[in-house]
């Protein structure tokens, strides 16, 4: 008997063809969606090892390539401008980009004006250039800097209203 009778005599055995295709169809739908990326790591390692075409120094670079395909795009995009065509590598990198992008969004919720969702900031709080923008209105209209004209101007109709309105009288 050669291998490949006796590895396919076992699959059919204990690993029949429709649970195959559903590991296939599970495998090629992966995707990182909000899981860590030491889950999808985990889980991507579970079903890439039912495809022989990933094994090995040849599917290496096809491996990175799925597994990059199924990051979150933020992720994705960071880590497609670094050309890893190492999965271990890029699995490394992956998590470490990971951990400080949770580590930064941790970060900026516990410093936010805003601790809980059900608290009002106060007025300006989340945006504090809008203090610099009043500050500068003011400053111009106290100086007569012509936005009262403009404001005034606007208040009066338009040469061609003007004429309507009295053309339409009785």
């Amino acid at each position: 008997m050669t291998w490949d009778v006796f590895k396919w005599a076992f699959l059919e055995k204990y690993f029949p063809e429709d649970v195959r295709n559903n590991k296939e169809m599970e495998f090629l739908e992966l995707k990182q969606g909000k899981m860590t990326m030491a889950k999808y790591e985990t889980k991507f390692e579970e079903l890439v090892r039912y495809f022989p075409h990933y094994q090995g120094r040849d599917g290496e670079s096809s491996k990175c390539v799925k597994f990059l395909n199924g990051l979150r795009p933020e992720v994705k995009q960071a880590m497609n401008y670094q050309g890893v065509c190492q999965f271990p590598l890029l699995v490394n990198m992956c998590q470490i980009w990971d951990e400080d992008s949770r580590d930064r969004a941790a970060y900026y919720r516990s410093t936010s004006p805003m601790k809980n969702k059900n608290d009002v900031a106060p007025c300006g709080a989340c945006r504090p250039w809008i203090f610099f923008i009043i500050g500068v209105l003011c400053f111009l209209k106290m100086n007569g800097s012509g936005i009262e004209k403009e404001e005034r101007r606007l208040e009066t109709p338009l040469h061609g209203e003007d004429e309507l309105r009295r053309s339409s009288r009785p």
